[in-house]
This record gives structure tokens, C-alpha cells and sequence, in this order.
């Protein structure tokens, strides 16, 4: 579960991403559908006892951390990752998954506006301070996929390698100032965890920014946390 802080008389939202495939039965996790019972709960904290505001079906997974939703800083959008999905070619087990649902919560109700695609096992998201901008990291590819934020629309900009193919990052988090990126890793490489500054230019969408060099990255890590 997700949740922003809201000022004084807002609604605090709060979002639960529910895997509805998987079960444990005697210690054994089973696949028992195609995702279709996934989905999202939301929740206003404003109010006590807390209010359930809608419920929309979409692909999750049990597999992430809790960073696997994601409020946007002024409360007006929702994203909501997918690690997993059932084998299309064999229903007993699970495949990593790319999806990224992406939720307009300020209407009423809530309502989907897009399904993204970012790298496999898409995990942990976040958006910056100032909402410009979404990442989220691909567990099964070693990658973070960047989206700028225009307005209620999340557009692609970068896919951006993080150590090497085998370090499974799980999650992501800004620095308060947006100013610098840390991102966790699963698998113990030379880079368990590190933090990658960034640089970003003026406006991030498909008509001003180059495509060969959508984002100004430097793409390696300058420190590691041990």
C-alpha cells in the first residue's frame, strides 16, 4: 500500500494493489487465474475510519515492494506496476511482466487513462518532488524506465541500465531537491545500492526531445551504500 500526505482539508489517498492470481496453499504459491481479479483499492485517510473511494481492475503483483504504487505529489495521478503475469503458454506459473497502469484519481471517480510499458518486472515506481517525472525499475531486464509527466499524460523518455543485467533493482526513491535518484538492488553486485545524479532538460516530450538523447542521464552510479 501507497499513500501521499495531503494539506489540511484534502483528501489523503491511500492505494492497495491487489494480486488476485496468486494463492499459498500449504506453504505453496499457486497461479489460479490469468489476472483477472487484479486490481487497485483506493482509500481516503482524510476520514476516520477510512473510506473506500473505488476499486479498479488492472495488472499487478504480489512480487515488489510496497513502493509498487505511486501518488504523484499533487494527488491528481496514480501509477501502479505489474511484475508478473501468468504464462500465456502455461497457466500454472508466472512470467515477469511490463505493464504500468496509470490512474486519474482527482475525477470522480477514479478512472484509468493509460497502460504503459516499461522494462520486464516492472517493480518499484516514483515520481519526483515536483511531479515532472516517473521511474521504475525493471527487476528482470537491470534497468529504470523514465517517464516525463505532461500534465495528467506519462510519455517514455529513457531506458537507463543500472550496474549490469543481473542486479535486479527493486526500488526507487528522490532525494528531497529531485536532484538525485537511489535506487535499491536485489542481488548483491558491485553496486547493491546507488544513488545517480541527474540533469534534465527544459521540456521532455516527443517534439523537443532528441530521441537519441532523450534525458540528460549520467548513467553510472557515483556512490554505493553499504
Amino acid at each position: 500500500m501507497t499513500m501521499a500526505a495531503a494539506p489540511a482539508g484534502k483528501r489523503q489517498i491511500a492505494i492497495s494493489a491487489v494480486d488476485g492470481k496468486l494463492v499459498l496453499d500449504k506453504g505453496a504459491i499457486k497461479v489460479i487465474n490469468h489476472g483477472e481479479r487484479d486490481g487497485a483499492m483506493l482509500y481516503d485517510l482524510s476520514v476516520f475510519p477510512p473510506r473506500e473511494v473505488g476499486y479498479l481492475a488492472m495488472p499487478t503483483s504480489l512480487a515488489g515492494p510496497p513502493q509498487s504504487a505511486a501518488v504523484s505529489p499533487d494527488q491528481t495521478l496514480a501509477l501502479v506496476t505489474a511484475a508478473q503475469k501468468t504464462d500465456p503458454t502455461n497457466p500454472a506459473r508466472t512470467v515477469p511482466d511490463t505493464r504500468v497502469t496509470v490512474i486519474d484519481i482527482a475525477s470522480e471517480p477514479a478512472r484509468i487513462t493509460q497502460t504503459l510499458t516499461a522494462g520486464l518486472g516492472a517493480e518499484g515506481v516514483s515520481f519526483s518532488p515536483d511531479g515532472s517525472m516517473a521511474v521504475v525499475a525493471n527487476r528482470n531486464d537491470g534497468t529504470l524506465s523514465v517517464f516525463c509527466v505532461e500534465g495528467k499524460t506519462l510519455l517514455q523518455t529513457a531506458t537507463v541500465p543500472v550496474g549490469d543485467s543481473q542486479c535486479q533493482p527493486a526500488s526507487t526513491a528522490f532525494t528531497p531537491d529531485g536532484a538525485t535518484l537511489l535506487v535499491s538492488a536485489t542481488v548483491i553486485t558491485s553496486y547493491p545500492s546507488s544513488m545517480w545524479p541527474m540533469v534534465k532538460s527544459k521540456r521532455l516530450d516527443a517534439t523537443s526531445a532528441p530521441a537519441s538523447n532523450p534525458m540528460a542521464w549520467r548513467s553510472h552510479p557515483t556512490a554505493s551504500l553499504r
